[in-house]
């Protein structure tokens, strides 16, 4: 426990210190420095599977790495300039941004992301799927806020064909949220360029709260598949948690994951990108489909036990007992609440 919270301070303190640094060098640096803390976090309790995903995740990052500062020094010695905030163009900034492509497991090679995932405890996946992104989320809006380009359209829109037509047909939940995350980044892609900083921040962390109930449950049950469910068959607040979670990753209003792509769409209709707004929802209509016909089958099998949610009879038990099912409860109705609360601005 010592261990993981030395990593954990450790992390977090690389990722805010690397917020306040404006040189290259020291981003970079920093940056393996987080690489090599996320994989001393997800190496605990190995397995054969952990194995091959971690060397896979390191080896993918490496390459990553090296054309991220191959872009850096090719800049420098191009144009004399090492500072974070500044004009890339050329070979320099086609280095960087596919350095920052790999490490966001988009489009041209996303299926690297799904076998690591796979090879995690969901709880140990929240850092190669959230933690991991954060900090070339930041790099990438610095290098594009406000750059409008085709070929990032092209890059997110092929990454969101990947996501939507590789998920459907899975039953693994790993796989799912796998999928489901390079489909979301590929609306990232495509979005953030048209959107404010403040309305990145927005569209990151809806992405962040979307995905942290799934990852806990399936963790903290060590759910592998839609099967494996029955496990929480008589915690019906799970059980409606893993659907409105499911929801939410496939974009159903009013939940938190409609809600990003809503304010995605207002950015790019504001630039007069209509052909990619449709694009963006027939795509969005593909993932519907699957996310419905899974909380569909969901619901359905477990029906007996979710109507007793109305009834309620573990309110009357102790909260040690049941204190699992208050913090589904709870994350279950912030999924909602964060969603109805960000809808309200836009509807004014």
């Amino acid at each position: 426990m010592g261990v993981m919270l030395f990593y954990n301070v450790n992390l977090a303190l690389s990722v805010f210190v690397i917020l306040s640094f404006s040189n290259w060098f020291l981003v970079w640096a920093v940056i393996e420095l987080i690489t090599i803390l996320l994989i001393s976090l997800v190496s605990q309790d190995l397995s054969p599977r952990s194995v091959e995903g971690l060397s896979k995740y390191f080896i993918i990052n490496a390459v990553a790495s090296v054309l991220i500062i191959g872009g850096v020094v090719a800049r420098y010695l191009l144009f004399g300039e090492s500072n974070l905030v500044g004009d890339y163009v050329g070979l320099p900034l086609v280095f960087v941004l596919l350095g920052l492509f790999i490490k966001l497991a988009v489009f041209p090679n996303p299926y690297w992301f799904v076998d690591v995932v796979s090879g995690f405890n969901m709880l140990r996946s929240f850092y190669i799927i959230i933690v991991s992104k954060i900090v070339p989320v930041y790099l990438y809006i610095i290098l594009v806020n406000n750059s409008h380009s085709y070929a990032l359209t092209l890059v997110g829109a092929i990454s969101i064909l990947v996501g939507s037509i590789s998920g459907v047909s899975q039953n693994s939940i790993r796989k799912i949220v796998a999928y489901s995350s390079i489909s979301h980044f590929g609306w990232l892609v495509i979005g953030l360029p048209w959107l404010t900083l403040e309305g990145c921040f927005f569209v990151f962390v809806c992405y962040f709260v979307m995905l942290i109930p799934i990852l806990w449950v399936g963790g903290y049950y060590n759910i592998d598949d839609l099967n494996s469910i029955n496990r929480v068959y008589h915690q019906p607040g799970v059980i409606i948690l893993v659907i409105l979670s499911l929801l939410s990753l496939g974009g159903l209003p009013p939940l938190i994951g409609f809600m990003y792509k809503w304010f995605i769409f207002l950015g790019l209709l504001s630039g007069g990108q209509y052909l990619v707004c449709g694009y963006l929802i027939v795509m969005s209509i593909i993932s519907l489909f699957y996310y419905l016909r899974i909380s569909y089958y969901l619901y359905s099998l477990y029906w007996p036990e979710i109507k007793l949610v109305a009834l309620a009879p573990f309110l009357f038990n102790s909260w040690q007992k049941n204190s699992v099912i208050w913090i589904s409860i709870l994350l279950l109705l912030s999924i909602t609440s964060v969603g109805i609360l960000c809808i309200l601005p836009i509807v004014e």
